[in-house]
């Protein structure tokens, strides 16, 4: 009887997709949902990180890292090193809230058709309150790497404050 409920559990973890064994994201809304599900935390209200390490649910994690195409994982890492050199941020807010104090609510994420090897996924969001709150609209740019869709740029369409992660990350000339 306990053989049964074992084997009973184990294949509903791996129907699950339990720890460890998720699928990696398969389209490019996928991955951008992946992204807020790293970023939501272990409570999900985007507040609480797992464990000991802050910086695992934003863009600098190994999880959401990993979601990046390696010409932007390198550029956020020479960012970085600028930053510390210099003593002074660089990118002194949250890309993928569009904060510095990160909240999502009302989470929409939307991809349009893909265009081959290039794909773009717009989110909508509000932060604050949800029907009093900031509406943040984000385009993320992907393109296929190692037969797998990953993001290559992150863009706020704010109206008033446009930004583009790529511009804000490259070296001064």
């Amino acid at each position: 009887m306990a053989t049964k409920r074992f084997w009973a559990a184990a294949v509903a973890v791996v129907a699950l997709g339990g720890p460890g064994l998720a699928a990696a994201p398969q389209t490019p809304k996928d991955v951008v949902a992946e992204i807020y599900r790293i970023a939501a935390g272990l409570k999900g209200d985007f507040s609480n990180c797992e464990g000991k390490d802050q910086t695992a649910c934003s863009i600098d994690g190994k999880k959401i890292r990993a979601l990046l195409t390696r010409s932007l994982r390198d550029a956020m890492t020479a960012m970085n090193k600028r930053s510390a050199r210099d003593n002074e941020p660089i990118l002194d807010f949250d890309p993928i809230s569009d904060s510095q104090d990160p909240s999502v609510l009302n989470l929409t994420i939307v991809a349009e058709p893909e265009t081959g090897d290039i794909d773009i996924v717009d989110v909508t969001f509000m932060s604050g309150e949800a029907n009093g709150g900031v509406k943040h609209d984000l385009r993320y740019d992907l393109k296929r790497e190692g037969g797998a869709w990953r993001v290559d740029d992150i863009r706020g369409l704010a109206s008033d404050n446009p930004w583009d992660l790529r511009k804000i990350i490259a070296p001064p000339n």
